[in-house]
Protein backbone atom coordinates (compact mmCIF):
# COMPACT_ATOMS: atom_id res chain seq x y z
CA UNK A 1 0.00 0.00 0.00
CA UNK A 2 2.55 2.02 0.75
CA UNK A 3 4.96 1.27 -1.88
CA UNK A 4 1.46 1.98 -4.13
CA UNK A 5 1.17 6.00 -2.58
CA UNK A 6 4.39 6.74 -3.30
CA UNK A 7 4.47 5.26 -6.75
CA UNK A 8 1.55 7.76 -7.29
CA UNK A 9 3.22 11.11 -5.61
CA UNK A 10 6.34 10.02 -7.85
CA UNK A 11 3.79 10.07 -11.13
CA UNK A 12 2.02 13.25 -10.14
CA UNK A 13 5.29 14.95 -9.56
CA UNK A 14 6.85 13.92 -12.64
CA UNK A 15 3.80 15.40 -14.41
CA UNK A 16 3.82 18.33 -12.51
CA UNK A 17 7.40 18.69 -13.64
CA UNK A 18 6.93 18.33 -17.60
CA UNK A 19 4.13 20.83 -17.38
CA UNK A 20 4.38 23.56 -19.75
CA UNK A 21 4.80 27.22 -18.83
CA UNK A 22 4.03 30.32 -21.44
CA UNK A 23 5.71 33.49 -20.73
CA UNK A 24 4.19 36.67 -22.14
CA UNK A 25 5.98 39.35 -21.74
CA UNK A 26 6.44 43.05 -23.31
CA UNK A 27 10.12 42.93 -23.45
CA UNK A 28 13.00 40.33 -23.30
CA UNK A 29 16.93 39.26 -23.78
CA UNK A 30 18.52 40.88 -25.08
CA UNK A 31 17.13 44.25 -24.03
CA UNK A 32 18.26 44.60 -20.52
CA UNK A 33 15.05 46.48 -19.22
CA UNK A 34 13.90 45.25 -15.88
CA UNK A 35 10.82 43.08 -17.51
CA UNK A 36 13.11 41.36 -19.66
CA UNK A 37 15.73 40.25 -16.63
CA UNK A 38 12.36 39.62 -14.21
CA UNK A 39 11.03 36.99 -16.71
CA UNK A 40 14.67 35.43 -17.62
CA UNK A 41 15.23 34.85 -14.33
CA UNK A 42 11.98 33.24 -13.40
CA UNK A 43 11.92 31.06 -16.49
CA UNK A 44 14.90 29.92 -15.93
CA UNK A 45 14.27 28.53 -12.31
CA UNK A 46 11.40 27.02 -14.35
CA UNK A 47 13.54 25.52 -16.47
CA UNK A 48 15.77 24.12 -13.72
CA UNK A 49 12.79 22.95 -11.86
CA UNK A 50 11.53 20.48 -14.86
CA UNK A 51 9.02 22.64 -16.64
CA UNK A 52 8.49 22.97 -20.41
CA UNK A 53 9.32 26.91 -20.94
CA UNK A 54 8.48 28.98 -23.76
CA UNK A 55 8.44 32.84 -24.31
CA UNK A 56 6.01 35.00 -26.22
CA UNK A 57 7.52 38.33 -26.55
CA UNK A 58 7.38 41.51 -29.17
CA UNK A 59 10.11 41.71 -31.53
CA UNK A 60 12.16 44.75 -31.54
CA UNK A 61 15.06 45.93 -33.59
CA UNK A 62 15.10 43.28 -36.20
CA UNK A 63 15.92 40.63 -33.48
CA UNK A 64 15.69 37.45 -35.70
CA UNK A 65 17.75 34.50 -33.58
CA UNK A 66 17.80 33.48 -30.16
CA UNK A 67 20.15 34.02 -27.65
CA UNK A 68 23.05 31.26 -26.88
CA UNK A 69 22.48 31.64 -23.27
CA UNK A 70 18.72 31.18 -24.03
CA UNK A 71 18.92 28.19 -26.19
CA UNK A 72 21.39 26.46 -23.64
CA UNK A 73 18.55 26.65 -20.89
CA UNK A 74 16.02 25.03 -23.24
CA UNK A 75 14.13 28.04 -22.89
CA UNK A 76 11.98 28.78 -26.38
CA UNK A 77 11.45 32.42 -27.49
CA UNK A 78 8.70 33.21 -30.07
CA UNK A 79 8.65 37.27 -31.23
CA UNK A 80 5.26 38.37 -32.32
CA UNK A 81 6.09 40.78 -35.26
CA UNK A 82 4.13 44.18 -34.63
CA UNK A 83 2.71 46.47 -37.48
CA UNK A 84 4.25 49.66 -37.80
CA UNK A 85 1.42 52.23 -37.40
CA UNK A 86 2.94 55.81 -37.69
CA UNK A 87 0.65 58.38 -36.37
CA UNK A 88 2.79 60.42 -34.52
CA UNK A 89 2.99 60.58 -30.79
CA UNK A 90 0.36 58.25 -30.48
CA UNK A 91 2.19 55.75 -32.40
CA UNK A 92 3.18 53.92 -29.77
CA UNK A 93 0.02 53.80 -27.78
CA UNK A 94 -1.53 52.12 -30.67
CA UNK A 95 1.25 49.64 -31.27
CA UNK A 96 1.55 48.36 -28.28
CA UNK A 97 -2.53 48.47 -26.87
CA UNK A 98 -4.24 47.58 -29.93
CA UNK A 99 -2.46 46.07 -32.30
CA UNK A 100 -0.10 44.01 -29.91
CA UNK A 101 -3.23 42.64 -28.28
CA UNK A 102 -4.90 41.08 -31.35
CA UNK A 103 -1.54 39.63 -32.82
CA UNK A 104 -1.18 38.24 -29.49
CA UNK A 105 -4.82 36.30 -29.50
CA UNK A 106 -3.72 34.72 -32.24
CA UNK A 107 -0.76 32.96 -31.08
CA UNK A 108 -1.74 29.28 -30.53
CA UNK A 109 -0.27 28.60 -27.32
CA UNK A 110 -1.10 25.30 -27.54
CA UNK A 111 -0.23 22.74 -24.61
CA UNK A 112 0.51 25.28 -21.93
CA UNK A 113 -0.48 24.26 -18.90
CA UNK A 114 0.38 27.80 -16.95
CA UNK A 115 0.59 30.78 -18.98
CA UNK A 116 2.21 33.85 -16.94
CA UNK A 117 1.65 37.16 -18.19
CA UNK A 118 5.01 39.43 -17.06
CA UNK A 119 6.04 42.94 -16.52
CA UNK A 120 2.85 44.84 -18.29
CA UNK A 121 -0.46 46.00 -18.66
CA UNK A 122 -0.32 45.64 -22.40
CA UNK A 123 -1.28 41.78 -22.53
CA UNK A 124 -4.35 42.89 -20.28
CA UNK A 125 -6.98 42.72 -22.46
CA UNK A 126 -5.72 39.39 -23.50
CA UNK A 127 -6.47 38.02 -20.56
CA UNK A 128 -9.95 37.08 -20.85
CA UNK A 129 -9.71 36.06 -23.99
CA UNK A 130 -6.69 33.70 -22.95
CA UNK A 131 -8.58 32.39 -19.54
CA UNK A 132 -11.87 31.13 -21.99
CA UNK A 133 -9.97 29.45 -25.05
CA UNK A 134 -6.99 27.90 -23.12
CA UNK A 135 -8.81 27.23 -19.39
CA UNK A 136 -5.39 27.23 -17.59
CA UNK A 137 -4.32 28.60 -14.23
CA UNK A 138 -3.25 32.22 -15.38
CA UNK A 139 -0.62 34.40 -12.98
CA UNK A 140 0.25 37.90 -13.85
CA UNK A 141 2.86 39.91 -12.39
CA UNK A 142 2.91 43.45 -12.27
CA UNK A 143 5.99 45.54 -12.69
CA UNK A 144 4.78 48.52 -14.05
CA UNK A 145 3.36 51.67 -11.81
CA UNK A 146 -0.06 51.18 -11.66
CA UNK A 147 -1.20 52.89 -8.43
CA UNK A 148 0.77 56.44 -8.84
CA UNK A 149 -1.68 59.03 -10.74
CA UNK A 150 0.64 60.76 -13.39
CA UNK A 151 1.05 64.34 -12.95
CA UNK A 152 1.64 65.23 -16.66
CA UNK A 153 -0.01 65.58 -19.64
CA UNK A 154 -3.73 64.83 -20.23
CA UNK A 155 -2.96 61.67 -23.18
CA UNK A 156 -0.84 60.79 -19.74
CA UNK A 157 -3.93 60.86 -17.64
CA UNK A 158 -6.43 59.35 -20.11
CA UNK A 159 -4.12 56.67 -20.44
CA UNK A 160 -3.99 56.00 -16.77
CA UNK A 161 -7.61 55.54 -16.19
CA UNK A 162 -7.11 53.37 -19.17
CA UNK A 163 -4.63 50.91 -17.51
CA UNK A 164 -7.02 51.28 -14.76
CA UNK A 165 -9.63 49.41 -16.72
CA UNK A 166 -6.97 46.96 -17.87
CA UNK A 167 -6.08 45.72 -14.49
CA UNK A 168 -9.76 45.24 -12.94
CA UNK A 169 -9.75 43.00 -16.04
CA UNK A 170 -6.87 41.24 -15.08
CA UNK A 171 -8.31 40.64 -12.03
CA UNK A 172 -11.54 39.39 -12.20
CA UNK A 173 -9.74 36.57 -14.73
CA UNK A 174 -6.38 35.30 -13.15
CA UNK A 175 -5.84 33.18 -10.60
CA UNK A 176 -3.39 35.18 -8.92
CA UNK A 177 -1.49 38.70 -9.20
CA UNK A 178 2.21 39.14 -7.93
CA UNK A 179 2.36 42.91 -7.18
CA UNK A 180 6.23 44.28 -6.20
CA UNK A 181 5.82 46.40 -3.84
CA UNK A 182 3.87 47.32 -0.14
CA UNK A 183 2.51 50.54 -1.73
CA UNK A 184 0.71 48.60 -4.97
CA UNK A 185 0.25 45.48 -2.53
CA UNK A 186 -1.81 48.18 -0.33
CA UNK A 187 -3.61 50.12 -2.97
CA UNK A 188 -5.23 46.52 -4.54
CA UNK A 189 -6.30 45.72 -1.42
CA UNK A 190 -8.01 48.95 -0.50
CA UNK A 191 -9.36 49.47 -3.98
CA UNK A 192 -10.32 45.74 -4.68
CA UNK A 193 -10.98 43.96 -1.68
CA UNK A 194 -13.24 41.37 -3.27
CA UNK A 195 -10.03 40.26 -4.85
CA UNK A 196 -7.78 40.25 -2.45
CA UNK A 197 -7.26 36.45 -1.49
CA UNK A 198 -5.42 36.66 -5.79
CA UNK A 199 -3.12 39.17 -4.52
CA UNK A 200 0.63 38.06 -3.74
CA UNK A 201 3.31 40.57 -2.27
CA UNK A 202 6.62 39.56 -3.60
CA UNK A 203 9.42 42.31 -3.70
CA UNK A 204 12.22 41.76 -6.48
CA UNK A 205 15.63 40.74 -6.15
CA UNK A 206 19.04 41.38 -6.58
CA UNK A 207 21.87 38.76 -8.42
CA UNK A 208 24.38 39.25 -5.23
CA UNK A 209 26.73 36.91 -6.76
CA UNK A 210 26.81 39.31 -10.34
CA UNK A 211 26.87 42.52 -8.25
CA UNK A 212 29.50 41.81 -5.57
CA UNK A 213 32.39 43.70 -4.29
CA UNK A 214 35.02 42.05 -6.47
CA UNK A 215 34.18 43.20 -9.80
CA UNK A 216 37.09 44.91 -11.45
CA UNK A 217 37.04 48.30 -13.06
CA UNK A 218 40.35 49.04 -13.26
CA UNK A 219 40.05 50.07 -16.66
CA UNK A 220 37.30 52.07 -16.40
CA UNK A 221 38.91 53.78 -13.81
CA UNK A 222 42.16 54.43 -15.68
CA UNK A 223 40.16 56.32 -18.59
CA UNK A 224 38.02 58.41 -15.82
CA UNK A 225 41.12 58.46 -13.72
CA UNK A 226 41.03 62.59 -13.53
CA UNK A 227 37.06 62.81 -12.50
CA UNK A 228 34.52 62.00 -9.73
CA UNK A 229 31.36 59.85 -11.58
CA UNK A 230 28.28 60.20 -11.02
CA UNK A 231 26.04 57.65 -12.65
CA UNK A 232 22.29 57.49 -13.77
CA UNK A 233 21.06 53.99 -14.88
CA UNK A 234 18.02 54.97 -16.40
CA UNK A 235 16.08 54.45 -19.40
CA UNK A 236 15.73 57.66 -21.26
CA UNK A 237 11.92 57.94 -20.82
CA UNK A 238 10.06 60.97 -18.86
CA UNK A 239 9.02 58.89 -15.89
CA UNK A 240 12.68 57.92 -15.28
CA UNK A 241 13.77 61.57 -14.29
CA UNK A 242 17.18 61.74 -16.34
CA UNK A 243 15.93 65.32 -17.20
CA UNK A 244 15.91 66.03 -13.75
CA UNK A 245 19.58 64.46 -13.19
CA UNK A 246 20.96 66.53 -15.50
CA UNK A 247 19.61 70.00 -14.52
CA UNK A 248 21.35 69.06 -11.04
CA UNK A 249 24.69 68.88 -12.21
CA UNK A 250 25.12 72.54 -13.17
CA UNK A 251 25.22 74.17 -9.67
CA UNK A 252 27.27 70.31 -8.73
CA UNK A 253 30.07 71.26 -11.52
CA UNK A 254 29.95 74.82 -10.26
CA UNK A 255 31.75 73.32 -6.80
CA UNK A 256 33.42 70.29 -8.18
CA UNK A 257 34.33 70.73 -11.97
CA UNK A 258 35.84 67.15 -12.26
CA UNK A 259 32.80 65.64 -12.25
CA UNK A 260 31.76 63.57 -15.06
CA UNK A 261 27.85 62.13 -15.65
CA UNK A 262 27.87 59.04 -17.41
CA UNK A 263 24.00 58.19 -18.26
CA UNK A 264 23.99 54.50 -19.20
CA UNK A 265 20.40 53.76 -21.09
CA UNK A 266 18.31 54.56 -24.00
CA UNK A 267 14.89 55.48 -25.43
CA UNK A 268 13.09 58.12 -27.20
CA UNK A 269 13.88 60.89 -24.88
CA UNK A 270 17.56 60.67 -26.08
CA UNK A 271 17.59 63.90 -28.55
CA UNK A 272 15.79 65.77 -25.84
CA UNK A 273 18.46 65.39 -23.03
CA UNK A 274 21.41 65.71 -25.21
CA UNK A 275 19.59 69.30 -26.42
CA UNK A 276 19.17 69.90 -22.72
CA UNK A 277 22.76 69.25 -21.83
CA UNK A 278 23.69 71.81 -25.16
CA UNK A 279 21.36 74.24 -23.45
CA UNK A 280 22.77 73.74 -20.32
CA UNK A 281 26.55 74.10 -21.65
CA UNK A 282 27.74 70.44 -19.80
CA UNK A 283 28.59 68.98 -23.17
CA UNK A 284 32.28 68.09 -20.84
CA UNK A 285 30.45 67.24 -18.11
CA UNK A 286 28.03 64.43 -19.69
CA UNK A 287 28.56 61.35 -21.64
CA UNK A 288 25.63 59.09 -23.08
CA UNK A 289 26.65 55.86 -23.03
CA UNK A 290 23.77 53.41 -24.32
CA UNK A 291 22.56 50.75 -23.23
CA UNK A 292 25.29 48.47 -21.75
CA UNK A 293 24.89 44.37 -21.24
CA UNK A 294 23.79 43.68 -17.71
CA UNK A 295 25.86 40.97 -16.64
CA UNK A 296 29.46 42.29 -17.99
CA UNK A 297 28.95 45.73 -18.05
CA UNK A 298 26.90 47.53 -15.43
CA UNK A 299 28.80 45.38 -12.65
CA UNK A 300 32.04 47.55 -13.86
CA UNK A 301 30.31 50.72 -13.99
CA UNK A 302 28.59 50.40 -10.72
CA UNK A 303 32.11 49.47 -9.64
CA UNK A 304 33.86 52.47 -11.40
CA UNK A 305 31.44 55.11 -9.72
CA UNK A 306 31.47 57.59 -6.88
CA UNK A 307 27.62 58.11 -6.74
CA UNK A 308 24.73 56.47 -8.12
CA UNK A 309 21.36 58.79 -8.73
CA UNK A 310 17.95 57.52 -9.62
CA UNK A 311 15.96 60.01 -10.07
CA UNK A 312 12.63 58.36 -11.52
CA UNK A 313 8.99 60.31 -11.26
CA UNK A 314 7.44 57.25 -10.40
CA UNK A 315 8.99 53.69 -10.05
CA UNK A 316 7.30 50.26 -9.47
CA UNK A 317 10.01 48.55 -8.30
CA UNK A 318 10.87 49.45 -4.60
CA UNK A 319 13.33 49.77 -4.72
CA UNK A 320 14.53 49.37 -8.56
CA UNK A 321 17.00 47.59 -9.52
CA UNK A 322 18.77 50.76 -10.85
CA UNK A 323 19.05 51.69 -7.10
CA UNK A 324 19.26 48.07 -5.67
CA UNK A 325 21.71 46.67 -7.65
CA UNK A 326 24.79 49.46 -6.88
CA UNK A 327 24.01 49.00 -3.26
CA UNK A 328 24.52 45.61 -3.32
CA UNK A 329 27.61 46.58 -4.25
CA UNK A 330 28.48 49.30 -1.06
CA UNK A 331 27.67 52.11 -3.05
CA UNK A 332 26.19 55.43 -2.52
CA UNK A 333 23.15 55.80 -4.05
CA UNK A 334 20.38 59.18 -3.79
CA UNK A 335 16.71 58.23 -5.19
CA UNK A 336 14.03 60.40 -5.20
CA UNK A 337 10.90 59.19 -2.94
CA UNK A 338 9.01 58.10 -5.42
CA UNK A 339 11.71 55.34 -5.43
CA UNK A 340 11.08 54.56 -1.69
CA UNK A 341 7.45 55.70 -0.79
CA UNK A 342 6.80 53.22 2.03
CA UNK A 343 10.21 53.91 3.22
CA UNK A 344 11.85 50.69 3.67
CA UNK A 345 15.57 51.51 2.55
CA UNK A 346 15.49 53.84 5.54
CA UNK A 347 19.09 55.21 5.92
CA UNK A 348 20.67 53.17 3.27
CA UNK A 349 19.98 55.65 0.63
CA UNK A 350 20.02 59.23 0.13
CA UNK A 351 16.52 60.67 -0.71
CA UNK A 352 15.97 64.13 -2.60
CA UNK A 353 12.18 65.28 -3.05
CA UNK A 354 10.81 64.10 -6.49
CA UNK A 355 11.40 65.90 -9.30
CA UNK A 356 13.23 68.62 -6.95
CA UNK A 357 15.74 69.75 -9.03
CA UNK A 358 17.86 72.11 -6.34
CA UNK A 359 17.24 69.39 -3.66
CA UNK A 360 18.75 66.61 -5.70
CA UNK A 361 21.98 69.25 -6.70
CA UNK A 362 22.49 70.07 -2.54
CA UNK A 363 21.80 65.89 -2.05
CA UNK A 364 25.18 65.94 -4.77
CA UNK A 365 27.01 68.01 -3.21
CA UNK A 366 26.18 67.19 0.69
CA UNK A 367 28.13 63.65 -0.29
CA UNK A 368 30.77 64.56 -2.34
CA UNK A 369 31.97 66.92 1.01
CA UNK A 370 31.18 64.34 3.46
CA UNK A 371 33.17 60.96 2.29
CA UNK A 372 32.69 59.52 5.89
CA UNK A 373 28.55 59.84 5.04
CA UNK A 374 29.06 57.98 1.86
CA UNK A 375 31.51 54.85 3.61
CA UNK A 376 28.38 54.78 6.25
CA UNK A 377 25.51 54.56 3.35
CA UNK A 378 27.37 52.01 1.15
CA UNK A 379 27.30 49.52 4.32
CA UNK A 380 24.18 50.02 5.10
CA UNK A 381 22.98 49.45 1.62
CA UNK A 382 24.63 46.26 0.98
CA UNK A 383 23.63 45.32 4.18
CA UNK A 384 19.81 45.83 3.74
CA UNK A 385 20.08 44.63 0.40
CA UNK A 386 21.37 40.88 1.55
CA UNK A 387 18.63 41.02 3.91
CA UNK A 388 15.60 42.03 2.15
CA UNK A 389 16.20 40.84 -1.80
CA UNK A 390 17.55 37.37 -1.69
CA UNK A 391 16.63 35.57 -5.27
CA UNK A 392 16.11 32.56 -3.32
CA UNK A 393 13.45 34.16 -1.72
CA UNK A 394 12.07 35.79 -4.72
CA UNK A 395 12.34 31.72 -7.04
CA UNK A 396 10.91 30.71 -3.62
CA UNK A 397 7.45 32.48 -4.21
CA UNK A 398 6.83 31.93 -7.78
CA UNK A 399 7.68 27.87 -7.10
CA UNK A 400 5.26 27.89 -4.63
CA UNK A 401 2.61 29.80 -6.52
CA UNK A 402 3.45 26.90 -9.30
CA UNK A 403 3.23 24.19 -7.09
CA UNK A 404 -0.60 25.39 -5.82
CA UNK A 405 -1.87 25.88 -9.48
CA UNK A 406 0.08 23.07 -10.74
CA UNK A 407 -0.35 20.37 -8.71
Amino acid sequence: MLKSIIHLQFINMKAIQMSKIVYLSHTYLPHMEGGALYTHIIAKNAVENGYAVEIITRKRDNINTLLVETTKKNINVRYIDKFQFKFGKFYRVIDKILIYNILLSKEKLCDAKLIHCISTNFFFPSVYYLKKRYNVPLVISITEDLWNKPQSSLLAKTFFKYQKWQLKIALKHSDVITVPNETGFEYLNKKYPEYAQKLKLIPGFIETDIFNLSIDADDLKKTYAKHIIILVPQRLVLNKGVDIAIKALVPVVKKFPDVKMLIVGKGPLEKTLRNIVNELNLMDYVEFLGELDHYTGMPKYYALADIIIVPSRSEAGQPSNAAAEPMAMKKPVVISEACDIKGVLGESVLKFKTADVNDLASKIIYLLENPDIVEKLGKRARKIILERYSLSNFLNAYDEIYDSLLS
